[in-house]
């Protein structure tokens, strides 16, 4: 999407309405503001101290229209398609020009493009370092899209809303294993970032994913699973299962930011973590 929107940093509202003659006419009346056609309507873009709320209150009557603020902290290429898809839904008629389901639309369309390309995906090995000797012990593998396709939680966010967790959870642990492997010496100990509900996915299964590990020249016994955040809690019962087979073939467990989020203690007690990273303050106010 960047060769249409481009990459202007003073546009930070996204108006649209399916009436294209209000919109050039409201931006008339919006200095430095720019008009985009497209076959769903038009688009305003510009700068939210001009780009008013009462201005534009003010100039729609009867027209129906979606107002929204863009999000700065994600990457170009989803900026604009998540506005866009949130503003068409704001405006009340979504149904009727076939878009509906825009805003999944939209996500799926960002995972879509992380997906079909492997090489964007870079994976960083973080040092775990013991004070005492200041020795690596282990190493955090950190995932980083490349900036110009997608932000690692916009693609976490996307993943999320599609129900595709697993698909995005295979793709990681993947290139994790490949990464690793070609490190020398093979660290002795990595942890690795996953959603709770891929976990029990069959692809997760443990001695399948005890001998993909092996295959790359890693022990299950190197690798702690770390517990990332999701937008609704799994099985616990499954889960809890699926972890005492993980845990017979060697694999750790951890979990961040404990009692925060969906990081709640029936999770912790699922998981059963041999390392806990930061308590909540709500639980130690």
């Amino acid at each position: 999407m960047r060769w249409i929107f481009g990459t202007s940093r003073a546009e930070d509202r996204l108006l649209w309405s399916r009436d294209e003659r209000w919109v050039q006419g409201l931006a008339n009346r919006v200095p430095g503001s720019r008009v985009l056609h497209l076959a769903s309507g038009a688009l305003l873009l510009g700068n939210s101290e001009r780009m008013t709320d009462a201005l534009i209150a003010s100039r729609a009557h009867a027209t129906p229209y979606g107002l929204v603020h863009l999000d700065a902290s994600l990457p170009d290429t989803d900026r604009y398609v998540t506005a866009l898809a949130e503003a068409v839904q704001q405006s009340g008629i979504a149904d009727r020009i076939g878009m509906l389901t825009s805003p999944t639309a939209g996500f799926r369309k960002v995972l879509d493009a992380f997906l079909a390309r492997r090489e964007v995906l870079e994976i960083r090995h973080q040092p775990i370092v013991a004070l005492n000797s200041m020795e690596a012990v282990g190493y955090e593998t950190l995932c980083r899209p490349s900036p110009a396709v997608a932000s690692i939680d916009g693609v976490v966010e996307a993943a999320v809303a599609t129900g595709r967790t697993v698909e995005l959870d295979r793709l990681i642990f993947e290139r994790v294993l490949e990464r690793t492997a070609r490190l020398d010496p093979i660290p002795p100990h990595v942890t690795i970032n996953l959603l709770p509900a891929s976990l029990a996915d069959s692809w997760f299964e443990s001695k399948a994913l005890a001998t993909r590990c092996r295959a790359a020249g890693l022990l299950p016994s190197s690798i702690t699973l770390d517990r990332t955040e999701q937008q609704s809690a799994p099985d616990l019962a499954a889960l809890a299962k699926r972890v005492r087979q993980l845990r017979r073939q060697g694999f750790g467990f951890a979990v961040d930011d404990a009692g925060a989020g969906y990081a709640s203690f029936a999770l912790i007690a699922a998981l059963r973590p041999s390392l806990v990273r930061p308590i909540a303050r709500s639980f130690t106010a």
